[in-house]
């Protein structure tokens, strides 16, 4: 039977900041660095998502964290005999650990504190995205799932004393980074930029091998493997109100007209479309909705950016951040 270390991987998100390629290349049964702490061969892990559910599928409170059931799954699934936990890293990766993005990161501090208690020596990996390239990659990511809203009504909607939405104070990242500093220690958290794992993965991963003790070297085909689907966002922005047909969802309000067979007619309908947009329709519409993201942004996050430039060691402005 093998014996998990306590020098636990957690990756923490944010979302949009090449998680899917961590999650199903490197944080993955059968790699020769980390073991994934979960039922799953790959992540994000369902053991993750006991920070933020419950056993019967709805959101924790701030007070109902069960401790002693997710510290005894833990347990059962350190002692899985087909992991080997001795001479690989544990991994626990989940992007909604950060919070989540339509929902003003509402509940990050608690699932910080929560990590916590269960895991007190972990090592933590964040990383992050230059907020305009954010703003946008996770708006278009809120419209494949299910969302409907425009570009300005999304970045505009006021909190309306109900459920949480969009909020830019997610998007500044230097508070969830300080409150993981004060929790486990400035030592044992690794902040990284997603334009670095993009740009210079060696850079990347040797930080990454750094935290954990491991020399990590990714061939550079294995970084080719795209892990999301490239899609017309023309298509997915005119003809957003289509998701009311095919996503039952928090975001569609569980629409009544969504259905497989409306999934599948919008679907076909989006793949002929594909056909008859010409292509610089996309690029006029995404350059406009850019230069608004960059309006709305102006120097929001500059400062706090640039504390983080100071923090971490790494100058965030050769990656446009300030």
């Amino acid at each position: 039977m093998t014996t998990i270390t306590d020098q636990v991987l957690v990756h923490i998100g944010y979302h949009k900041t090449g998680t899917s390629w961590l999650q199903q290349e490197l944080f993955v049964h059968g790699n020769e660095w980390f073991e994934p702490v979960s039922d799953r061969d790959n992540l994000p892990s369902l053991f993750g998502r006991l920070f933020f559910m419950n056993r019967d599928g709805y959101w924790l409170s701030p007070f109902s964290f069960d401790k002693a059931y997710v510290v005894g799954e833990y347990r059962r699934l350190s002692q899985r005999e087909d992991r080997d936990f001795v001479n690989k890293t544990p991994v626990i990766s989940h992007e909604r650990l950060c919070g989540a993005p339509n929902s003003a990161g509402f509940d990050a501090r608690d699932i910080a504190h929560r990590i916590k208690e269960v895991l007190p020596d972990a090592r933590c990996l964040i990383v992050i995205r230059e907020q305009k390239s954010m703003y946008f990659s996770n708006y278009y990511n809120y419209l494949a799932t299910g969302g409907a809203l425009s570009l300005r009504r999304y970045l505009k909607t006021e909190y309306d004393r109900r459920a949480p939405g969009f909020s830019p104070d997610h998007f500044n990242y230097l508070p969830l980074i300080q409150e993981y500093y004060q929790l486990f220690g400035k030592e044992h958290v690794l902040v990284l930029p997603y334009e670095m794992f993009a740009k210079t993965p060696e850079l990347f991963f040797d930080a990454l091998g750094n935290l954990v003790g491991k020399k990590i070297v990714i061939d550079r085909d294995r970084l080719a493997v795209r892990r999301n689907e490239k899609t017309n966002k023309y298509i997915s922005y005119r003809w957003r109100f289509t998701n009311f047909l095919s996503v039952k969802n928090s975001l569609t309000g569980y629409s009544p007209f969504a259905s497989p067979t409306g999934a599948r007619g919008v679907k076909l309908l989006k793949s002929v479309l594909g056909k008859l947009i010409p292509k610089s329709a996309e690029e006029k519409l995404l350059r406009a909705q850019k230069a608004g993201i960059e309006q709305y942004i102006g120097d929001r996050y500059l400062k706090d950016n640039q504390e983080i430039s100071r923090l971490t060691g790494i100058d965030l402005s050769k990656y446009g951040y300030h």
